[in-house]
């Protein structure tokens, strides 16, 4: 139980950032210039007017979510190493005289 509550909470973390790193990317992108992602929801879905902004939003969003879970599976990764790493070195056994 207390494992599956904390994979909720991630995943709910994880969106929460990404979320707010698109919020603050579109903000980005229609005022000052920044560049806008790849536009792949275009090609498949027709809008026009805000329909456009709401497809560029989702496509950040998607981007943002992609990084947010890479770089939470790394630290991940990276916590488990380190736990790997100090299990080992306390299994070692002391050199013999």
């Amino acid at each position: 139980m207390k494992k599956t509550i904390m994979w909720l909470l991630a995943g709910v973390g994880v969106t929460a950032a990404a979320d707010i790193s698109a919020a603050v990317w579109w903000r980005l992108w229609m005022y000052e210039g920044w560049p806008a992602p790849p536009r792949y929801l275009h090609r498949f879905i027709w809008s026009d007017g805000e329909g456009s902004y709401n497809l560029t939003y989702a496509e950040m969003f998607g981007v943002c979510l992609a990084v947010a879970a890479g770089l939470w599976a790394a630290i991940k990764l990276m916590k488990r190493g380190q736990n790997h790493a100090v299990v080992s070195a306390s299994h070692r056994t002391a050199p013999r005289r």
